[in-house]
């Protein structure tokens, strides 16, 4: 099946639990918004089998990995004390966190502000709205990632 991931959406990948347990199984949610972590946490815990892990802001979340293996990152771009960007250049400097997937999502959707996203290390960047399915779908794009 091929998986595509557009500003539209992502297209043609059909999800189940068992697919997205197979290699994801601890999350970090890092978003100062306790609202957006609760609804992502939703998101996810709506299939079996995820660990979710959530920080306020990029310090925090620095702290999580150091005593936690993560395999998926969901990290927001505007935070105090650390924002998403700082946080993903400090987060790719840890060996075991290198190819680590991480999903920038974020109400930031300026050209060079999604550039600073991907240069920082982001694997996916996704703009606020967003649609909870893609969500979904862009974490079962992440467990192939993950597996390369």
């Amino acid at each position: 099946m091929v998986r595509t991931i557009t500003q539209a959406g992502v297209s043609n990948v059909t999800i189940t639990s068992a697919d997205l347990s197979l290699q994801i199984k601890d999350v970090l949610i890092v978003d100062d918004s306790k609202t957006m972590r609760s609804f992502i946490s939703n998101t996810l815990g709506s299939y079996k089998d995820f660990n979710v892990i959530e920080a306020e802001d990029g310090l925090e979340a620095i702290t999580i990995l150091k005593s936690h293996h993560v395999k998926l990152v969901i990290v927001d771009y505007n935070m105090p004390r650390m924002n998403g960007i700082e946080f993903i250049k400090q987060m790719r400097v840890l060996q075991q966190y290198k190819t680590t997937p991480i999903i920038m999502l974020t109400s930031e959707s300026e050209e060079s502000k999604v550039r600073q996203g991907y240069v920082a290390g982001a694997t996916v960047y996704v703009t606020k709205p967003f649609n909870p399915d893609n969500l979904l779908k862009i974490v079962e794009a992440m467990r192939y990632w993950h597996i390369k």
